[in-house]
């Protein structure tokens, strides 16, 4: 919805001037807003997609957020993200609850047994999420690509 306002209002003047606004808006409903203070109206997921709108709104008009944002090691690596939230949740509570679990039961303490599963955890990590990358991902968008512009040929829309 944010992409859709800025395509249709690039030049926005009251959209330009607020998004100062917009920005510290989107954080304090995302952030401190406390489930409780929620009525039964709204579920707290909704508040929290008000606040994300808000807060994409806000950096999509302000200029120099979004610079920062566009920067290209940035740009790097988002490509990384998605795989990143479909790779962490599976390795952290299995390999890392696992190892953190048999650190605990060898009596290590917390800290210690924390900062060793993770410091095993995050390489298997970096690897789960390049393999992702490049073996599910890269294939996916370009069948993805294909099967788009297949069907714009195959209904005469490719002019």
């Amino acid at each position: 919805m944010v992409a859709d306002i800025l395509t249709t209002f690039p030049q926005s003047k009251f959209l330009n001037k607020s998004a100062y606004i917009f920005i510290l808006l989107g954080l304090a409903i995302g952030n401190l807003i406390p489930s409780v203070c929620v009525s039964t109206i709204f579920h707290i997921s909704i508040v929290y997609a008000i606040g994300n709108f808000l807060f994409l709104l806000g950096i999509s008009y302000c200029e120099n957020v979004r610079r920062f944002f566009e920067k290209e090691i940035l740009c790097k690596v988002v490509r990384y993200s998605f795989p990143l939230i479909l790779i962490h949740f599976p390795i952290m509570m299995s390999f890392s609850a696992w190892l953190f679990v048999e650190l605990r039961e060898a009596n290590l303490s917390f800290i210690a047994s924390l900062i060793i599963s993770w410091s095993c955890s995050l390489p298997i990590l970096f690897v789960g999420v390049y393999l992702f990358y490049k073996f599910v991902e890269v294939p996916s968008e370009k069948l993805a690509n294909w099967v788009y512009n297949y069907s714009l040929k195959l209904f005469g829309l490719d002019q």
